[in-house]
């Protein structure tokens, strides 16, 4: 084998690796639309939930805080990474999701029933 056939084969090598690898994330790709569709589903019935036992008087609006600040950051976060492009916000957007999510569980803990 002389070195244009090595480095053909070795072309067909690398053209194989790039092939699994862009197969491999694309099944991911396949897989995430299902698995936000259900999160945003949980998310409508939790919050909503929520927000009807405020607007009935059973919880505080001080309750409803973290809830509605954990909707603004969860939907500001693709204008952020996707929009600006800026990763440094996006993940002080995270951090502040998941600030949210623990001021959540802090919040509505005496009003679970148990």
């Amino acid at each position: 084998m002389n070195l244009i056939d090595k480095i053909k084969k070795c072309e067909q090598g690398i053209q194989l690796v790039f092939a699994v690898k862009k197969a491999l994330l694309g099944a991911a790709a396949v897989a995430v639309w299902p698995v936000w569709t259900v999160l945003y589903i949980i998310i409508v019935i939790t919050f909503g939930a929520m927000f009807y036992r405020t607007f009935i008087g059973a919880i505080g609006w001080a309750v409803a805080l973290p809830f509605i600040l954990n909707l603004v950051f969860n939907f500001s976060f693709t204008s952020i990474q996707f929009g600006l492009k800026n990763n440094f916000l996006a993940a002080l957007d995270i951090l502040l999701t998941l600030a949210t999510l623990i001021w959540m569980l802090i919040a509505i803990f005496p009003y679970a029933r148990g």
